[in-house]
This record gives structure tokens, sequence and C-alpha cells, in this order.
């Protein structure tokens, strides 16, 4: 039992303090390599329920389904409309009925991204 509360402890202090190392050096030494980190990083921040954090390393990594659904569970509604409203993707569209329940819900019947279109 106490292997596997140190194993984890080790995983997330690698996790917090080296990721954010690793990205930048990656931008200058592997630009290529930055996608894959900064998507393993959102699924990170999602495991431990950081959902806000999430979305942007979601978006850097151009994981926009990903950043929608971060951006749902976070309840950033307008962010995750102007996510979509940016999407070619036509799978994208099942996450629209999602936003369309919750402002239905609160009654808000007219409804701006962030960029206030």
């Amino acid at each position: 039992m106490y292997v596997i509360e140190v194993s984890a402890g080790v995983r997330f202090v690698k996790i917090k303090f080296v990721l954010p190392v690793a990205v930048e050096l990656a931008r200058l030494a592997f630009p290529a390599e930055v996608v894959k980190l900064e998507e393993s990083w959102g699924d990170y921040l999602v495991q431990q329920k950081q959902m806000d954090a999430a979305i942007n390393h979601f978006i850097e990594a151009g994981c926009s389904l990903k950043a929608i659904e971060a951006a749902i569970a976070a309840r950033q509604w307008k962010k995750a409309v102007h996510i979509l409203e940016l999407q070619e993707d036509p799978s994208a569209g099942k996450y629209y009925v999602k936003i369309a329940q919750h402002y239905a819900s609160m009654q808000e019947y007219e409804v701006r991204g962030e960029g206030g279109h």
C-alpha cells in the first residue's frame, strides 16, 4: 500500500513540475513534440478534475473536441461555444445539444460566444 502511495506521489510531482519545463524545452529544441506534451498535460489535468486548466492545453495541442469537452465539464459555456464556432468537423455538432440544453435550463435564449458574435 505504501509503495502505491509513493508511486502516485512521484508521478504527481513528475507531471506537475516536469511537464511545464518539458513543454518549454520542447518549444526550443523539439517543436514537433510540443503538441504531444500539451495533449498529455491536458489529459493529466482532466484526470485531476482541473477542467478549466486543461482547455488551453488541448487547444495548444490542436485537440479541439477534447477542449470542448473540458469547457463543457468546467461549465465554461461561452468558451465551449467559441471553440465550436471555429470547428469544421461535423462530429462537433453533438456538443451544441449539450450547450443548448444548458442555456434552455437557464432560460437564456440569446447566446453570444466569447468573441461577442
